[in-house]
């Protein structure tokens, strides 16, 4: 009886381990699809996998391996419908990882150019993988070409905390830096990535503006030389010869300029470049100016007239020039000259966001990234350092979160408001607080210092006003304007009672000085 017994034991356990080793890998889809992974039969794994979905729609393990074969075959749709159901369900292990599931999806949906989702996962990773350096890089560029520059620098400071950085970070961190007006900032990380790429011609030309933006000029004009001896590329050569112009003019270099904005001119019509033809005859009107070639300058207005009488203000130029150089006193270089129009038209000359537009990071495509982004609360909040957000809501607010050239501008505008005309935007301040200014009264010819300041965290006290008090006497001005949105402290206040030379024009002041001359 008792071999009867262990005959049939052994039967059925010889029955079982057959049937676990052999029969089951037969009747069971997991194991098959195992199976023809394992061979490389991908279509016949997919088959299995979705047999099993069919029986269990919340299988989350079953989405993730047919996801993932997808994905290595290339089918990103199929691919992202199944991590997508992973996350719905929202159970995972050690295979069914969160960050992967994702970091694929922002994958796939950066594949497609669809930025807004892409950034929408890579962002969520944030939330619980803060040192993810793949959705760090990912998040800082693409909010970099959504022009979302202040929460783009955050995702950039973690990004070069987390690991050296290459050539690719480097340089969008310094396009960062430099649409933030952290010029100093931004010319480091354009050193580094000449650094590691020295054959590199956007960062070196990234670098020159960037050091004409420090008022460096004549570092920004030994690294344009370089490049036009190497840059073939019409389109290109003209913005550098153009630069090169403009650097002599801020070195006071104005024959120089004149022979090389006509020397500019010249290539452009050789190389039939319409529109670069009109702008270096608007250019070359100004910088004979300069030189003091007023019959030069009419000479070439006209030109450019007679081929576009509507290109920006050139006829009340025109008019203006023909008048002075009419009367008796000849063209002065004050009261209401076009001679004025000079220093405007330099710190103008490109726009603020000019080396932006080239640069090749800007994204077509645009969606609201603030909605999504853990470092913003709403699209009507503007990030300041040192505190989270500021409401834009008034035009002071607006004033000091201009950038460098734009605040230079706008801080021209103000002084011409108030009856001066500004002579030289100095070299002796912090971009990030403000600009000096040299300018002269239109009414009594007196020369003035003023410094614009756009400190907002602290109170001014005693001591930068008596600094003030100094640069007024080392500038050879007769009086001093200081313009502010900073409260004083009460010894600054008893100090401007006997500082006489000494104007202040505090917040409430400057707010109604600025309606007409920013935009809002």
């Amino acid at each position: 009886m008792m071999f009867f017994f262990f005959i049939g034991a052994v039967i059925v356990l010889g029955g079982y381990i057959y049937y676990s080793r052999f029969l089951s890998k037969k009747f069971d889809p997991a194991k098959r699809a195992e199976e023809y992974i394992k061979t490389n039969r991908m279509r016949d794994a997919v088959y299995e996998y979705r047999k099993l979905i069919d029986a269990n729609p919340f299988d989350f393990v079953s989405h993730f391996r047919l996801a993932e074969i997808h994905m290595s075959l290339g089918e990103y749709d199929d691919a992202a419908k199944h991590y997508t159901q992973v996350l719905e369900i929202n159970k995972f292990n050690l295979e069914v990882v969160k960050v992967k599931v994702e970091k694929n999806l922002a994958k796939i949906f950066l594949s497609r150019g669809d930025l807004e989702n892409s950034f929408r996962y890579y962002s969520d990773i944030q939330k619980y993988e803060t040192s993810d350096y793949d959705s760090l890089y990912y998040c800082a560029f693409i909010a970099l070409g959504q022009e979302e520059y202040e929460i783009s620098q955050r995702y950039f400071d973690l990004l070069v905390r987390a690991k050296q950085p290459d050539f690719e970070t480097a340089f969008g961190a310094g396009m960062c830096s430099y649409q933030n007006q952290k010029t100093a900032d931004a010319i480091g990380y354009f050193k580094t990535s000449m650094e590691k790429n020295p054959e590199s011609d956007i960062a070196s030309l990234a670098m020159a503006f960037a050091q004409r933006r420090k008022r460096d000029f004549k570092k920004a004009q030994t690294l344009v030389e370089k490049l036009v001896a190497k840059i073939s590329d019409s389109s290109i050569l003209f913005v550098l010869m153009r630069l090169d112009a403009v650097l002599h003019c801020h070195l006071k270099k104005y024959k120089e300029a004149v022979s090389k904005f006509e020397a500019l001119l010249n290539y452009c019509k050789k190389n039939s470049m319409k529109e670069e033809e009109l702008t270096v005859l608007y250019d070359l009107g100004f910088a004979c100016l300069f030189d003091e070639q007023a019959n030069k300058a009419y000479d070439y207005w006209n030109k450019l007239a007679e081929i576009d009488r509507n290109y920006k203000n050139i006829q009340s130029y025109i008019t203006e020039l023909r008048k002075e150089m009419n009367d008796s006193s000849g063209i002065q270089k004050g009261e209401n000259s076009v001679f004025e129009r000079t220093t405007t038209w330099l710190e103008e000359a490109f726009p603020q966001n000019f080396l932006w537009n080239i640069c090749g990071l800007k994204a077509e495509n645009k969606f609201d990234l603030r909605s999504i982004s853990s470092f913003s609360k709403s699209s009507s909040e503007k990030y300041s350092e040192g505190s989270d957000f500021i409401l834009v809501d008034n035009l002071t607010e607006k004033y000091c979160t201009l950038d460098g050239e734009k605040f230079r501008i706008v801080s021209g505008r103000i002084l011409e408001k108030l009856g001066f005309r500004v002579t030289e935007f100095l070299t002796t301040y912090k971009e990030n607080d403000g600009v000096d200014i040299l300018a002269v009264e239109r009414s009594t010819g007196n020369k003035s210092l003023v410094w614009v300041r756009r400190w907002r965290k602290t109170k001014i006290g005693e001591i930068p006003l008596r600094n003030f008090a100094q640069a007024i006497n080392d500038n050879k001005a007769r009086t001093g304007i200081f313009i502010t949105t900073a409260p004083f402290t009460e010894g600054a206040n008893s100090a401007l009672e006997k500082l006489s030379k000494v104007r202040v024009i505090n917040e409430e002041e400057l707010n109604t000085l600025l309606q007409g001359v920013i935009d809002v």
